[in-house]
């Protein structure tokens, strides 16, 4: 039963990309008609695509192309179509837009975004001293552990005092 809804599952989709494909052949095939025609589609091809940075936004070189992980299926195969799953801004590397709440951001005003609210984030704790403030209430807190500590210390037998000291 599965495994017949899985098969004419996979025959659809082959018969779909045979399609895409074919149509893609044709349209090359098109523009390159003629040898003058054929060396400008190759000088343009030449000039304006990257073998090594196609390799590295589609993860053509990985060889597992579908991971589970957490019970989940993850493709990792041309992550660059897959669209993020978290709701904040987070997604996989190199996507071409990221999810604030359920709006789609493009990825560089998204990053712009995230930029500016760090830069408020650090202006205002510049501005009130929240650095200092923080650092010296942590040293507060370890010199009153060290009293808890010593206090503790001061109730257990000699051996295992020696042995937290």
């Amino acid at each position: 039963d599965v495994r017949d809804y899985l098969d004419r599952t996979t025959r659809h989709y082959v018969k779909v990309r045979n399609r895409i494909d074919g149509e893609k052949d044709a349209f090359v095939s098109k523009m390159v008609a003629s040898t003058e025609q054929q060396e400008a589609y190759n000088k343009m091809r030449d000039d304006h695509f990257n073998e090594s940075l196609s390799d590295l936004v589609l993860n053509s070189n990985d060889f597992y192309r579908i991971i589970e992980r957490d019970g989940k299926l993850i493709q990792r195969l041309h992550p660059i179509f897959q669209d993020p799953d978290s709701p904040l801004l987070r997604s996989q590397f190199f996507a071409p837009r990221k999810r604030l709440l359920n709006v789609y951001v493009d990825t560089y005003w998204a990053n712009i975004l995230v930029i500016w609210l760090m830069t408020l984030f650090l202006a205002v704790t510049l501005h009130f001293d929240a650095l200092s403030r923080l650092l010296g209430r942590m040293a507060e807190l370890g010199d009153q552990w060290m009293l808890v500590r010593d206090r503790v210390l001061g109730y257990l037998p000699e051996r295992l005092r020696k042995r937290f000291a």
